[in-house]
């Protein structure tokens, strides 16, 4: 019973307290606005613009999943199984903090489905690279076409706060990036030397075995990759610009109805400092926060709140709510299969 409550009930409770956050946040901000919430209609161009957006989260899961397969082989993970370790990140990134995050699952999911743990921890050091390298060189592209007052705020109050949180992480975001990348391109022992330094502490001795088996096969694959051509990388940078983009994209087709197609610039590329800001959220999936940074960033629109509100809410439940529920399954049937397992 005990192990059914803590590899089951507790993800449960996980899931609950960031529904909770999440809703409990969009109901305060915008609880003047249901009194008129009936106003609200849903006709054709509501569920057009509702398949649109469920098609560019289509697209980004197709496209990190796909970045799964090139960087594991496609002859070593199957294409069900890169769909699986997506969702299954995607959902771990939203019961936990967003400082955690899904990444630091990657190895235990690539790991299910028959990728070794060197190699798994590998990947997503890459995978963060690159992740983390899109907005690095993306959010000063930004700055480029628009004010840091369009894209921040203006320097007064909390949007000066904002300003402050969004430079501080940006400076941090370049400096992992170039550790990562060093680690990859250019030192690719330097993650090898570390595990073996940390073997030697008496209580890891032990596993000293694991522990240099690990570091040999994140090394070998480590230097396999560095040894892959400029396409390869293109390649697979393209991906994550097209996975996160697609993400980004979501919102220009949500307030679509409200706003100047002008206006559809900004809107994106404050996408980049909503998730700048989800990246210190304490609670599980930002949730609270990010809900609180739609209504504040997209409120200079003059987007009738009521449709604010529809807006918030499809833009969480297509971003975030459907990786709950996907994951969910999908940790749901694992569990209970390898319970049964365990029973017979």
């Amino acid at each position: 019973m005990s192990k059914i409550f803590r590899e089951v009930l507790i993800p449960i409770l996980k899931i609950a307290l960031a529904t909770i956050l999440g809703l409990g946040t969009v109901v305060f901000l915008f609880r003047h606005e249901f009194k008129t919430i009936d106003s609200i209609t849903f006709d054709i161009s509501s569920l057009i613009i509702l398949l649109l957006a469920f098609a560019l989260i289509c697209l980004r899961d197709l496209a990190f999943s796909y970045r799964f397969r090139i960087l594991c082989k496609p002859e070593k993970l199957s294409i069900f199984g890169s769909l699986r370790t997506n969702y299954m990140c995607e959902f771990v990134s939203a019961i936990t903090p967003s400082a955690v995050g899904g990444s630091a699952m990657t190895v235990l999911y690539l790991g299910k489905e028959g990728i070794s743990s060197g190699r798994a921890s590998a990947i997503m050091i890459v995978t963060l690279m690159l992740d983390e390298l899109f907005f690095v060189v993306g959010a000063p592209l930004c700055f480029l076409f628009f004010s840091g007052n369009e894209l921040l705020g203006d320097s007064k109050g909390m949007f000066h706060l904002f300003k402050i949180t969004f430079f501080a992480v940006y400076l941090l975001l370049v400096l992992y990036t170039i550790f990562l990348f060093i680690s990859i391109f250019f030192k690719p022992d330097l993650v090898r030397h570390l595990f073996k330094f940390v073997a030697k502490i008496p209580y890891i001795k032990r596993y000293s075995e694991k522990t240099d088996r690990f570091a040999k096969e994140m090394s070998e694959c480590n230097y396999e990759l560095r040894k892959k051509s400029l396409l390869f990388w293109i390649k697979a940078f393209l991906l994550t610009a097209v996975a996160w983009l697609s993400r980004y994209m979501i919102v220009c087709i949500l307030l679509s109805p409200f706003i100047l197609f002008e206006s559809q610039g900004i809107v994106l590329a404050r996408q980049f400092t909503i998730w700048i800001m989800q990246i210190v959220a304490p609670t599980p999936g930002g949730s609270g926060v990010s809900e609180f940074l739609f209504s504040k960033y997209y409120s200079d629109f003059g987007i009738p709140s009521v449709h604010l509100l529809k807006a918030a809410c499809e833009w969480r439940i297509v971003t975030y709510y459907i990786y709950i529920i996907i994951g969910f399954l999908f940790l749901t049937s694992y569990k209970l299969r390898k319970l049964k397992e365990t029973s017979i």
